[in-house]
């Protein structure tokens, strides 16, 4: 697909995968990407296709006004001109059939942390609307219930917890079929949770759970990387369905290397200036006490 003058975007072409990735030292770039991704996904599921799929899904989405992209962007489309996603019948070949079922979509915002769940939020098919109709209809009042794939998380605190109640309501409501939209899993989490998370998601795209994520850790997209090495160890290359985009410099790239030797230096650059930094300052000290 393509997005124009969405947001910060100007320009971009998106592949979606089953699981996509996006990394990038700008949020406002990975979350437009983020909400155009869903609004494609939340017009599939409710728009009916009757013969002739690709073509058809590739004329009506091409054809969506800005007014639909207002529940998910706001203001942000507002004034912009040209604001649409485009997309081709080749697009869709191969992925829309009549076998095809309108696929359900789960938002989880990097707000979560701050969303009032007994509010109204956006319209309910924007993200925020979405995230709080979720929660609410599948609330679960029992404590201590943990689904045997987050038993690793049931000692996290209260703000910990709140960060993954949306994810635990899922693993327990959907399963394969379903796309799951999630801004930063590793939010509020340790290192060591944000390995976790990454290898429970690494899971449900196993699982056939589709996946949109961004995310700023460094731990997360390392851990990723190495459930795909350890794949292609076993002889199962799934990097061919797992695409990650760098949003930076108001651009999205295609990170097409970042599964190949030596190409997981995404967060290095500030990871080597900050010890670079301790170790000048610690070398500094010592000749101090030496003078």
């Amino acid at each position: 697909m393509q997005i124009n003058n969405v947001g910060p975007i100007s320009d971009a072409t998106i592949l979606l995968k089953p699981l996509t990735i996006l990394i990038g030292a700008q949020p406002a770039v990975k979350t437009a990407v983020m909400y155009a991704l869903a609004a494609l996904v939340d017009w599939l599921a409710a728009s009916p296709l009757k013969s002739d799929y690709a073509k058809q899904a590739a004329d009506q989405v091409s054809a969506l006004p800005a007014s639909y992209l207002q529940p998910f962007f706001g203001s942000e489309v507002q004034g912009r001109v040209n604001s649409q996603i485009l997309a081709t019948a080749a697009d869709f070949q191969g992925s829309l059939d009549e076998h095809s079922t309108p696929p359900e979509w789960v938002y989880l915002p990097r707000e979560r942390l701050g969303i009032d769940l007994s509010g109204t939020g956006r319209a309910v098919n924007g993200p925020i609307g979405n995230y709080q109709t979720f929660v609410k209809q599948n609330w679960v009042p029992e404590q201590g219930n943990w689904p045997s794939i987050l038993r690793s998380f049931s000692q996290l605190q209260a703000k910990e917890t709140r960060t993954v109640y949306g994810f635990e309501r899922f693993l327990r409501t959907r399963g394969a079929g379903t796309w799951l939209f999630y801004e930063e899993p590793e939010l509020a989490l340790h290192p060591v949770d944000q390995v976790s998370m990454a290898q429970l998601q690494y899971q449900l795209f196993q699982q056939g759970v589709r996946q949109v994520v961004a995310t700023d850790s460094d731990y997360y997209l390392k851990a990723l990387i190495n459930e795909v090495l350890a794949a292609r160890l076993a002889g199962d290359e799934v990097s061919q369905q797992i695409i990650v985009y760098d949003c930076s410099a108001g651009k999205v790239r295609p990170c097409l290397q970042v599964f190949q030797e030596g190409v997981v230096d995404s967060f290095d650059d500030v990871t080597n200036a900050v010890n670079q930094r301790y170790y000048q300052l610690y070398d500094q000290l010592d000749d101090s006490e030496w003078d």
